[in-house]
């Protein structure tokens, strides 16, 4: 548990190329890689003209929810530990 707090910490995250149909970031993770290899869950605010997506981690699809809350829904992917590049695109 300790790691997962650690490396949720570090992990940076920028915001990259933007459009109507998706959103892309890229992250680092500072921490070495032999000792925090813990994937972490990020949520994810969908812009509201949206209802679901789906999310590419390196370019490779991965499994993503959707959830609603008090009318705002945001996507969770569990994100591999030194994933470079994270997309969400609009279903």
């Amino acid at each position: 548990m300790v790691r997962y707090i650690q490396e949720a910490k570090a992990l940076k995250v920028e915001a990259g190329e933007f459009s109507e149909q998706s959103h892309k970031f890229s992250l680092s993770w500072p921490l070495d890689a032999r000792v925090y290899d813990v994937p972490l869950t990020l949520k994810w605010k969908l812009p509201p003209s949206w209802n679901s997506c789906t999310a590419r981690v390196d370019g490779q699809q991965m499994n993503s929810s959707v959830t609603a809350t008090a009318g705002t829904n945001a996507a969770l992917v569990d994100v591999p530990a030194q994933t470079k590049t994270l997309e969400f695109v609009k279903k």
